[in-house]
């Protein structure tokens, strides 16, 4: 199969969209050739297909890593040499993204829990301020007033 996928961007796509289908040794073999094959693109169209692509599978399975049918983190690594890779640099292209649909999610490799803002950090203030009613510190980036 992998010897058929060869330079297409759609194939390469359909591959990514059946990723986690595959056994890990077959992956192992594929991103080197994925990685290979991304360090050749040049058309923006198809750079940016690429990213939007792994992009969408490296949230996905990141954002649902307790999930049996999600691949562990160790399988999502090498994807993520691939995305940056294929990261623009133009500041344009780079945010480009963000206006699109479902892009409230998380870029891959940030770890939810890593924005003190986050919903879970806020829940576990509300847990432990319903755990002791006294005063708790302040930490930075609190608001005061």
């Amino acid at each position: 199969m992998l010897e058929q996928v060869g330079d297409d961007v759609d194939r390469w796509c359909a591959l990514l969209d059946l990723w986690a289908n595959f056994e890990p040794q077959w992956r192992a073999a594929a991103v080197k050739q994925l990685e290979a094959f991304a360090q050749t693109l040049t058309e923006p169209a198809e750079i940016e297909s690429m990213r939007d692509k792994l992009r969408k599978l490296l949230q996905h399975h990141r954002g649902f890593k307790d999930a049996r049918w999600a691949m562990a983190e160790v399988d999502l690594v090498p994807l993520d040499a691939v995305f940056e890779i294929l990261q623009p640099v133009g500041v344009e292209d780079r945010v480009r993204w963000l206006f699109r649909s479902g892009a409230a999610a998380l870029r891959p490799g940030m770890r939810r829990d890593s924005n003190p803002r986050s919903h879970d950090y806020v829940a576990g203030d509300m847990q432990s301020d319903n755990a002791n009613s006294g005063p708790k510190p302040h930490r930075p980036g609190d608001c005061l007033f």
